[in-house]
Parts: structure tokens; sequence; C-alpha cells
């Protein structure tokens, strides 16, 4: 062995300690991640309020549509992580998507149902 035992411990803890604002970071994408993914999967659970007031002819299609624009919108968004990095796009990418979201809630408001207010 070459070095001694304290030269060994110094190293693992310099490769083990966590850089400045990493915790930070964590905080701000799991706070992120959560709200999205809480607001998309709201549309699922109103389907069938949906189609009660005749809104919509099938719920299926409300539930299928955040499957459906997460997978495939995610082969787009790749793209543009990789090309503009995720500090512009995480936030932009949730600017974006609250549009939709907060559109169901209007029409949902002044359909007159109480179940649709965001």
């Amino acid at each position: 062995m070459t070095g001694s035992p304290s030269s060994a411990a110094a190293t693992i803890s310099a490769k083990d300690s966590v850089p400045p604002g990493a915790w930070r970071a964590l905080l701000l994408v799991t706070l992120g991640f959560g709200v999205n993914f809480w607001a998309w999967a709201l549309l699922s659970p109103l389907g069938p309020v949906y189609v009660e007031q005749g809104l919509a002819q099938d719920a299926s299609l409300i539930v299928a549509l955040p499957v459906l624009v997460g997978s495939l919108g995610r082969i787009l968004m790749g793209g543009l992580t990789d090309r503009f990095g995720g500090h512009l796009m995480f936030p932009l990418v949730s600017l974006l998507t609250v549009i939709p979201v907060l559109f169901l809630g209007l029409v949902g408001q002044y359909s007159g149902s109480s179940h649709l207010r965001v």
C-alpha cells in the first residue's frame, strides 16, 4: 500500500463531498417535478366528470392524453434539453404545460362544475 490511512480517508471524503448548491438544486427540481406530475395526474380523474357533463364523448382520451403527451413530448424535449440545457428547458416546459391544465380548469369553472377548478 502506498500512502498513509489518513490520506486515503481524506481522498474518500473529498470524493464524497456534496458540491455547493446541490441540495438547493435537488429540492427545487423535486418540487418542480412534483408540481408538474400532480397537475397532469389530476386530468385522469376528471375524465368521468367531463363525460357526465357532456364536455367529452369518451373518458379514455382524457385518461390517455397525459401518457401520450408525456411519452411523445419526451423525445422532442430530450433533444432540446441536450442542445439548450436542463436549466433552461425545465422551467420553460413547466410554464408551457401549465397552459392546457389551466384551460381545463377554466372550462370546468364556466361549465358550472366545482370539481374542475384549479
